[in-house]
């Protein structure tokens, strides 16, 4: 992947997804992916990554390239401890904690991440989804476009550990309830 990645300029691309199976490669890649992005100056409106795992650090480095991102999905080996959504990457995406004038992908509608691992920052990704679940009024007074669907889900979380917290994600069942499509494996069903 990473010749390709180096071989092609590609300014007008607009949706790009990254397979794989393997994290032995990764870190190279995704400094690949990051070179390729600066190179092509595309704007670059849905990435998704299949059964790579890049670091969180490497995600907000690529992420902070595509403002006109509006889709966004991760998908993470099945059969890994490693978590590719890190609390540095969920707070990244957070509006009001951004240390920049712009938020991290302020366009973005649709997120769909599926997590390996059993660490996940639960209370700071329910934080994150209500900072970006606003009013389009709002949304636009703060520079960001509402998100308009999420779906997260785990590999390695059973229904019961789900449940021990279910309380941690009630503000995003009220956020269904006002119309927002919230898809939270094992939780909001």
């Amino acid at each position: 992947m990473d010749l390709i990645l180096s071989s092609f300029t590609c300014p007008s691309l607009t949706s790009l997804t990254l397979e794989g199976r393997s994290i032995s490669s990764t870190p190279r890649m995704f400094h690949s992916l990051e070179t390729f992005l600066t190179r092509s100056s595309c704007a670059l409106t849905s990435l998704s990554i299949y059964g790579l795992q890049p670091t969180g650090d490497a995600l907000i480095v690529i992420a902070k390239q595509l403002p006109s991102l509006t889709s966004l999905t991760i998908d993470d080996l099945a059969h890994s401890y490693h978590c590719t959504i890190t609390p540095a990457f969920i707070q990244s995406l957070h509006n009001t904690f951004c240390l920049s004038s712009t938020p991290l992908l302020p366009k973005l509608h649709y997120l769909s991440l599926r997590y390996a691992g059993w660490d996940f920052d639960d209370a700071g990704f329910v934080g994150m989804i209500q900072s970006r679940c606003l009013s389009e009024s709002d949304a636009r007074r703060i520079g960001i476009e509402p998100l308009q669907s999420l779906v997260l889900k785990s590999y390695a979380r059973t229904p019961t550990s789900f449940g021990e917290v279910a309380e941690i994600y009630e503000p995003l069942r009220r956020l269904k309830e006002a119309g927002f499509r919230l898809i939270v494996e094992g939780v909001l069903e």
